[in-house]
């Protein structure tokens, strides 16, 4: 009786420490996943602002969440396996000493050949803790594979970077016969084109016939299949990738606006920035602060659910004015504003291009009157037309 109690209290300390191991474990294990799911979905609605930005704390800050959640996941999927393997382990032990300990008392002649049959018939019960034993080892085996899961969550890879650090833009951005295809479709075929540094370019088309693809690959949101881009004859793809970004702005038609202050979303451009750089961008961008509560300290909600959609506009104009990058890409920057705002939102876009190679995207003939080349994509293939064209495809566009 005596070594069964000490047994027991041997194994009931371990089983109690690791028992306060996996609470813990679990608590950690909620939190992190919190922060992942706000980081990631943050990082899914805005991808574009994301990486156009270059925003290294930014993907620092989910990289650290993601790390605490893969510790503390393994942890929690294995220590409850332990301490139940040890508890059934440990049972199985007790049992198996106390039946050594009897025979040996039996053969002194200190116990009879009863007592020893009623202590043998514990044997019996050594097989069911072994067979939990066992089964929590397969338990474990089919946990393993979510912890193999966890482990690949941080080796989803970005495009190769090169080794080429660019940090000015001086000559010019050039297409050479550029491939792109979706699932076996080609959508570019063959594109060759050149821009040099200072010019307006709009580029125009039907709907779902690939601009937007067209655009994306300047920073390398993806690669061609085939081809080559260049900027002052270099191969993007030999260039550092957070270089080659540094030297874009994106300014799109749904502007991305992070749960978080003005300043920070303003900042998002470039991190430590002053706050006087920050009120000075936001005063170009025409966004009086004067009349938001809090001024670069309020608080833009969920995808800036608490500011209207001109503020939201302005503030992503801001923060391409702060970064003021050699390039920039507008991506349909006014489809979604009433004729009013959008007006307004022209004026500030027309600061944010001075100096600039500025590629618009647009399905309005108003935005493009910036632009002082037109260049028509159709069929995969792109055009270089007139204003003269351009009229005819806008009011063509309309009719249908």
């Amino acid at each position: 009786a005596a070594l069964s109690i000490i047994s027991f209290l041997l194994i009931l300390a371990p089983v109690r420490y690791i028992t306060k191991k996996v609470r813990k474990a679990s608590e950690k294990t909620r939190e992190s996943t919190d922060k992942i799911s706000e980081k990631v979905m943050e990082a899914i609605q805005g991808a574009k602002v994301v990486r156009t930005y270059s925003a290294d704390s930014f993907y620092e800050a989910t990289k650290n969440y993601l790390k605490m959640f893969k510790r503390y996941k393994i942890k929690s999927a294995i220590l409850p396996e332990l301490s139940s393997s040890i508890s059934e382990f440990g049972g199985a032990v007790i049992v198996a000493a106390v039946i050594v300990f009897s025979s040996y008392q039996l053969h002194k002649g200190e116990i009879t050949a009863g007592s020893f049959l009623a202590f043998f018939g514990a044997v019996i019960a050594i097989w069911e803790p072994v067979k939990r034993f066992v089964n929590s080892i397969s338990e474990f085996s089919r946990t393993l594979p979510s912890i193999v899961r966890v482990n690949e969550l941080d080796e989803i890879t970005e495009i190769k970077s090169g080794g080429i650090k660019k940090t000015d833009f001086s000559e010019s951005i050039e297409f050479r016969d550029v491939w792109v295809s979706f699932d076996s479709e080609p959508v570019l075929k063959g594109i060759s084109f050149k821009v040099s540094k200072g010019e307006r370019i709009a580029i125009i088309g039907s709907s779902g016939v690939g601009k937007t693809t067209l655009v994306s690959l300047i920073p390398r949101f993806f690669d061609p299949q085939k081809g080559e881009i260049l900027i002052d004859g270099v191969n993007i793809k030999d260039i550092e990738i957070t270089s080659l970004r540094n030297l874009i702005s994106l300014v799109e038609q749904e502007p991305f606006i992070f749960d978080d202050t003005i300043y920070n979303n303003v900042a998002f451009a470039k991190p430590g920035a002053k706050k006087t750089e920050v009120e000075k961008a936001l005063q170009i961008a025409e966004l009086d602060l004067s009349k938001i509560p809090g001024g670069l300290n309020f608080r833009c909600g969920e995808n800036g659910k608490n500011l209207s959609q001109g503020q939201r506009h302005r503030i992503s104009i801001a923060r391409a004015i702060l970064k003021n990058s050699p390039i920039v890409i507008m991506d349909e920057p006014t489809a979604s504003l009433d004729p009013k705002l959008e007006q307004e939102i022209m004026s500030s876009l027309e600061k944010l291009m001075e100096g600039k190679t500025v590629f618009i995207i647009s399905h309005k003939i108003k935005t493009t009157e910036w632009a002082q080349r037109y260049l028509l994509l159709k069929d995969g293939k792109i055009y270089e037309i007139t204003r003269e064209k351009l009229k005819e495809f806008f009011l063509m566009s309309a009719e249908l």
